[in-house]
Formats: structure tokens, sequence, C-alpha cells
């Protein structure tokens, strides 16, 4: 009987302790579909806990908490309200970041950004220098009324130029403020879309960008360019520096004369530009030097009818056999460099003086092979309509 007792016993230790393995198995697999692979999730499953939402805004999400010189957003409600709200189980692109998309203006402005408003799920925080058309703010307006936290940016001397699309934006509750006058213009063109997904762009929100002019986008959704963008959103709202030390991003005033000049002299071999203007002699000079050395350059500006000053950048270039020209296909709006046929920068900043020193502007280099091949698919296109720039032969080049 006592043999019979020991055996039972040792029977049921054996039991309990093969259980524990099962269930330890088992929570080990829950937590890498819930925490660590969303994309793979069933979206009519179990949504995440509370500690895995906290895992994945530390890595989405601005951690506001670091800067000292933060109080109360001027709503009365911390930044970091809005940017915490519950993320969905399904929204793979939070934790699994796609490869950067490329969309080219005109044609590509409008379906991309109404399409990507209609997608937000929790968060819109939009800066742009101008916006006129109401398929952008109707887009907004639906937006705000189905819960998502819309706020924009706009530049306080285009205040006339998007007076009426800031109207029915603050008349269906969303809050817009102007820019701070601490910068010339805010010239930024820049959505960040659910803490997960930043735009870029040379293109304003106006029926030129939407019909005529030729610019460029980028779609990115890189965790650590996402958050810096979201800071400089949040510093540019509450009228602060924005704490972006380390960024990959190119922000101006901040960074942008240098990382563009680092982008410039980085070229061995080719150096596209595709330019509204082209006007700053630092950028002038390293690109003058770069022909020393070999490198092959193309100059598509804006017609010198619509900026004067291409006259005199063509004169610039001219002293050294480098010839300027302007595209015939459509308007000259974009922001374009590409070194090498390897690096693109896609973004709001002009080659001016002003744009690189005293305006908000914001956007990336890619190294993204399919971004690139697309952008060049696009200028080579447009080199094949270009038009020489002429210049007066009788004056200085600063005089035209």
């Amino acid at each position: 009987m006592t043999l019979l007792r020991t055996a039972i016993a040792l029977l049921l230790l054996l039991s309990v302790a093969c259980g524990s393995r099962s269930s330890s198995t088992q929570k080990t697999s829950d937590g890498q579909t819930t925490t660590v692979d969303i994309s793979v999730a069933d979206p009519l499953g179990d949504q995440e806990s509370e500690s895995d939402l906290e895992t994945l805004d530390d890595t989405t999400n601005v951690d506001l908490a670091q800067s000292d010189d933060l109080g109360e957003s001027p709503d009365g409600v911390e930044p970091t309200e809005d940017q915490t709200t519950s993320i969905d189980a399904d929204d793979s692109s939070i934790v699994e970041p796609q490869q950067p998309k490329l969309f080219v203006g005109p044609d590509d402005l409008e379906p991309t950004i109404v399409a990507a408003i209609n997608g937000a799920k929790t968060s819109i925080y939009l800066t742009i220098y101008q916006i006129t058309q109401t398929v952008f703010s109707d887009a907004l307006i639906a937006a705000h009324d189905r819960g998502v936290d819309v706020k924009v940016i706009t530049d306080r001397q285009q205040a006339t130029v998007n007076e009426y699309i800031v109207g029915k934006l603050t008349d269906a509750g969303i809050e817009v403020k102007p820019s701070t006058s601490y910068f010339v213009y805010t010239h930024s063109k820049s959505l960040v879309i659910d803490g997960s997904t930043l735009i870029v762009m040379s293109m304003n929100l106006i029926k030129f960008s939407m019909t005529t002019e030729r610019n460029y986008g980028l779609i990115d959704t890189q965790s650590d360019h996402v958050k810096d963008a979201t800071e400089v959103f949040w510093a540019d709202w509450e009228y602060r520096s924005p704490k972006i030390d380390g960024t990959d991003l190119v922000v101006a005033p901040q960074n942008a004369r240098q990382r563009l000049l680092d982008l410039v002299k980085s070229a061995t071999k080719t150096l596209d530009f595709q330019q509204m203007q082209f006007s700053d002699p630092e950028f002038q000079q390293a690109v003058l030097e770069k022909i020393a050395e070999g490198v092959v350059v193309r100059i598509l500006l804006a017609t010198p009818t619509w900026i004067t000053a291409n006259r005199g950048v063509a004169c610039v270039f001219d002293q050294v056999g480098q010839k300027s020209y302007f595209q015939t296909s459509v308007s000259n709006h974009a922001k374009l460099i590409v070194a090498d046929k390897s690096r693109a920068f896609i973004g709001s900043v002009n080659l001016s003086t002003n744009s690189l020193n005293n305006n908000r502007e914001i956007g990336l280099i890619s190294d993204d092979a399919d971004v690139v091949k697309g952008v060049l698919a696009v200028y080579d296109a447009d080199w094949e309509t270009r038009a020489e720039i002429y210049y007066d032969v009788n004056k200085s080049c600063d005089q035209q």
C-alpha cells in the first residue's frame, strides 16, 4: 500500500510538471504574437495588453518627458496623451517599417495625401506653407469627425492665402496655429500620421501643385525619423526649439545646410539638381568644385520668367562651361538633389540662403534603390524637355 501511494504521488508530480511546461510555452507564443510581430496577429483575436502598448509607444512616439521645458500644450493636455492613443493590433506598419515610398507631383499629390489622411486612426499633425484646396480640408475634417486628433500649423505670412481653408478647419473644431515669427517662413510641407508614418514633400496643398508643378514626396515609416519629425512638430506648436540632436532628418535651420553640403560633396561621379532656385553662394561654390573634379553635373531650374534670379545662377555656372536649363514639361517647384545616382534628397528645402538659414524646412536623404530609381526616371524625362537659360552677357552675374 505504501508503495502504491508513493507511485501515485510520483505520477501526480510528473503531471503537474508537464502541465507547467505546456503553460509556459503557450505564454511565450502569445507574447511573441502580440508584442513582437503584430503584423501576423489575428485582427479578430485579442488586443494587446496595456504593457504591450507602452512598449510600442517607446519606439514609435517622441519621449516628451525628456524635455525639461515642456509644460502643457495649448489646450491644457500633455502632448504625450495625444501620442499614446491605443494602437490597433492589425496595424503592421507600427512594428515593421515598410520600404519608403516615392510619390511625384502633380499627378500623385491629391490621391496620396487624401489616402493618408483617410487612413489615419489616431492623429494627424500637418505643417504646411500653403493650403487652398477643399479636397484636403474635407479629408481633415472627416478625420476629426471620426475622432482623430488633427492639428495644423500654417505659415503666418500666408494668412491671406490660407484664410478660407483655415476658417473651414477651425469652424469644424480643428486646432490651427500660425507659425512662429522666429522663422522668416514656415515653408515645411510635412505630415506625421498615427505616430508611425512621416510624409515629407515639396508640394503645397494648392491647385498649382495638383495640376502644373513638378514635385517629389516621400512616405517614410522608419521609427526614429517619425519620432524626430514629431518632436519638430511639437516644438513648432509650442514655439520652442526642437531637441533632435543626431537626427537623420534634414531640418532647417538646424542642420539643412551642412547635411545637404555633405550630400553634394560626397558625389564622386554625378550630381543631378532639380531646383526651383539655386542662389546660395556656398552651394554654388561646392558644385563648381565638383565640376573641377570631373563630376558630371546636370542642373534643371525653374524658368527665369518665374524665378528671375536663375539667370544669375546660369551666369555663375556658365563661367566654367556648365549650362543650366529649365524644363518645359511642367513648372519646376522641386527641391531635388541626387548624388551618384544612389542618394536623393526629397523635401521642402530650396538651395537659397533664406531657405537654408532662416526658414523651417524638413526633408530626408534616401538611399533606397527604388526611390532613387523612381526619381531618376522622372528627372530623365524632364531633362529631355530642357531649354537653356540665357542671361545678359553685358552684366555681371550678381546683376542679372
